[in-house]
């Protein structure tokens, strides 16, 4: 980013300049060499510095500027000189204080104000930034270049609402992009707007069919919408391109077995697994344990019965090798015994095997097929703990509340309580409104663990929604950031507790950081920001706020209601 700033910069008051360039400019502006003006002194202060800037001698170079400044306050060259000099060393600070100047002696350049906004980019400073390219695009507004920075300041702040705005506008004016449509289609696409995602994506391969990008992300999005003929259809266009992509072979195999073509999938995990073999040793265990899974899919009993054991999953490969002996009508419970004494996470394979078979072979298919299995192969079997644990997370993930509530209950009934255990329950109460339920279970998590962020983090909030015993919930919080001082999660929930206490000052600080730190844009944090925003009287940039959030998440409830309540009291109060 600094690169592209000073090359922008640079490009406003030319390269390194030669001392004959420089003698020019002295002499277009009407200095005398050997006069003992101001002027005169600045230049020559001017080209001494780029005598030194020739040598590398840049902070006599840097002191020689600053002199030369000083004596012509107006003179631009020798102002932008100065300018660059500190933006490439850095000093952001004093950049800032030369560009508000250029800005202020020339406020219709609006590459000034871009620049500005560069600079304040690199201090971190992105509300400010945001305002200064919102600047340059009043006095032009069909200037593309700030629209662009605009765009892009935007993504950085994770304003994924803000840059759809932007992006939809610079389609508009340039319809024959097809980088726009592009980026617009893209970013729509990360807010789960699929019709307009899926518009903008076929219009830009219709501009330029080389863009295959358009085509991967048509492949993901048409997947996401059940269209899986066309998704395997952009798949394939893209793979034509670039037959060696790990991410694009697997998403088509996800397409294929969701047509029940499993003999394909299989075919193209073959592949995968080899191909990542080649580019990076030892394979995926989530594409070793997708393609077991779809072996049992497909059926045939001496394949399915013949998965490998996998020693890097020892839980959920299990479960999947005693699924395919059911099938075969082989004996399997020695097999569901030795998951007894087997060592390992059962937490973290269900988080990122089971989850990953449902997220590429979909709640609706995988999650049906799994849970019939696992019902009959825990009836053949009785008791166990392993089974009954990947039964009730399954469950959970579809949303099944009360039946997983009935299968960890019968777990802790024959097996007893342990840390996630407590955590599955604290999660269902929550799901269930069962607030008390809730705080008991994850207070049993900190008996387990007490140094656990997530359940810091899980249980500080979780008093926060309920507006009690808030001293105790900050105190959670700030434990929780002592392990992890970047999580945006946990500063959310901070923030929101000091919006529960009246703190509304720093319930928009830790609020605004955590929006920048999530891997995407949240509706949830955004109504956060905006009833922060309303706390401190800052009305119009909470109902800003709280329609980012309505268009994040439709579903959010009671966020239209405030959006209506106090635009109402605005056009009443003007």
């Amino acid at each position: 980013m600094r690169l592209i700033i000073a090359a922008l910069i640079v490009s406003l008051v030319g390269c390194a300049t030669p001392i004959s360039t420089g003698i020019a400019h002295a002499q277009s502006s009407g200095l005398h060499r050997g006069s003992n003006t101001d002027e005169a002194r600045a230049m020559s202060h001017y080209l001494a510095s780029v005598v030194h800037k020739r040598r590398g001698e840049f902070k006599a170079a840097l002191r020689e500027l600053r002199q030369a400044a000083d004596l012509a306050p107006t003179d631009t060259r020798i102002q932008l000189e100065l300018l660059t000099a500190y933006f490439q060393g850095g000093d952001f600070e004093n950049a800032l204080i030369m560009a508000k100047r250029a800005v202020k002696n020339t406020p219709d350049d609006i590459f000034m104000r871009v620049t500005l906004g560069r600079i304040y980019d690199e201090m971190g400073q992105s509300d400010e930034a945001v305002a200064a390219y919102i600047d340059a695009i009043d006095i032009d507004p069909d200037n593309v270049f700030a629209f662009q920075a605009l765009a892009q300041a935007q993504a950085q702040s994770n304003d994924l609402v803000g840059s759809i705005e932007v992006y939809a506008k610079l389609a508009e004016s340039r319809p024959d992009s097809a980088q726009l449509q592009y980026q617009l289609g893209y970013n729509l696409a990360r807010i789960d707007e699929t019709d307009g995602a899926i518009e903008a994506l076929e219009k830009s391969l219709s501009i330029n069919p080389k863009l295959v990008q358009a085509s991967y992300l048509l492949g993901v999005v048409y997947q996401g919408t059940g269209r899986f003929d066309d998704s395997i259809r952009h798949f394939e266009n893209y793979l034509e391109q670039d037959a060696g992509n790990l991410g694009a072979t697997v998403n088509l195999a996800g397409s294929y077995a969701r047509t029940a073509d499993y003999a394909k999938a299989i075919k193209l995990y073959d592949e995968v697994i080899q191909l990542d073999q080649d580019q990076n040793g030892p394979s995926n265990v989530q594409y070793r344990i997708s393609r077991n899974y779809l072996r049992l899919r497909e059926g045939k009993l001496k394949t399915a019965s013949s998965i490998p054991a996998l020693s890097e999953s020892p839980f959920i490969g299990t479960v999947l090798q005693g699924l395919a002996r059911k099938q075969a009508g082989e004996p399997v419970a020695a097999l569901v015994e030795q998951l007894g004494t087997t060592e390992g996470n059962l937490n973290l394979e269900c988080d990122l095997y089971l989850n990953g078979l449902l997220g590429l072979f979909g709640n609706e298919d995988a999650g049906a097929f799994l849970e019939r299995e696992l019902k009959e192969l825990l009836q053949d079997v009785g008791r166990s703990y392993t089974l009954e644990i990947v039964m009730g997370r399954l469950l959970m993930t579809l949303k099944k509340h009360e039946e997983a509530e009935e299968t960890l209950l019968n777990v802790f009934a024959n097996f007893g309580g342990d840390k996630w255990l407590h955590f599955y329950f604290a999660t269902l109460y929550e799901e269930l409104d069962r607030p008390q339920d809730a705080q008991g279970h994850l207070r049993a998590c900190l008996d387990f663990d007490p140094e656990d962020p997530d359940v810091l983090n899980f249980l500080g909030y979780h008093l926060a929604e309920q507006d009690t015993n808030l001293r105790e919930a900050e105190q959670l919080l700030l434990h929780a950031l002592e392990k992890d001082s970047e999580n945006g999660f946990y500063l959310d929930s901070l923030g929101w507790i000091y919006y529960r206490m009246g703190r509304g000052g720093l319930a928009v600080e830790f609020i605004s950081r955590a929006i920048r730190l999530m891997n995407t844009d949240d509706g949830v944090l955004r109504d956060h920001l905006g009833d922060a925003y309303l706390l401190i009287g800052h009305k119009d940039l909470a109902i800003a706020e709280w329609r980012r959030a309505i268009r994040l998440d439709p579903t959010l409830e009671g966020v239209q209601e405030k959006i209506e309540k106090h635009s109402k009291h605005k056009a009443i109060v003007q």
